[in-house]
């Protein structure tokens, strides 16, 4: 946010690895400056989707089931761009590079860009302290998504 003008929704519920909550609130009213900032404190799923902008980047980092990254992409579609930038991190971990993927599918995106940046290739965690684990940590993914004029009604 800080020297942009955007509007940016942030969501989260602290409800992994302790939060670091008041950390987190300090930077965002530190860092916000004059953009149209909110933050929700909540379960991502029980947001009311409804009540949300439009927006056009996504950066996904909650629960890392298959499930979830599945539902990631599903549960916020209509709140997102025709073109959209998604990020997942920990893109290290298999359930949720194929959450992620199933989701893409599903909805009928097109990757019109992508990068993944994986530090392992077992499903682990890099080795505490080494360069992979210092400049991603878990591995991230970054794509450019398209939204088709047809999408699976079953959704």
């Amino acid at each position: 946010m800080c020297n942009n003008q955007a509007k940016v929704v942030c969501i989260d519920n602290w409800s992994e690895f302790g939060g670091p909550k008041s950390e987190f609130l300090e930077n965002f009213e530190k860092f916000k400056g004059e953009n149209d900032a909110t933050f929700i404190e909540s379960d991502c799923y029980k947001v009311d989707v409804s009540i949300l902008p439009k927006f056009n980047i996504y950066m996904y980092d909650g629960n890392h089931t298959h499930e979830s990254h599945y539902n990631a992409l599903l549960h916020y579609y209509n709140c997102l761009d025709d073109v959209f930038i998604f990020i997942v991190d920990d893109w290290n971990w298999k359930d949720v590079r194929d959450g992620t993927i199933h989701s893409i599918q599903k909805l009928n995106l097109t990757i019109l860009y992508e990068k993944e940046i994986r530090t392992t290739n077992d499903d682990t965690h890099p080795e505490k302290g080494s360069p992979e684990q210092k400049n991603w940590h878990n591995g991230i993914y970054v794509c450019i998504l398209q939204k088709s004029t047809v999408t699976d009604s079953s959704r």
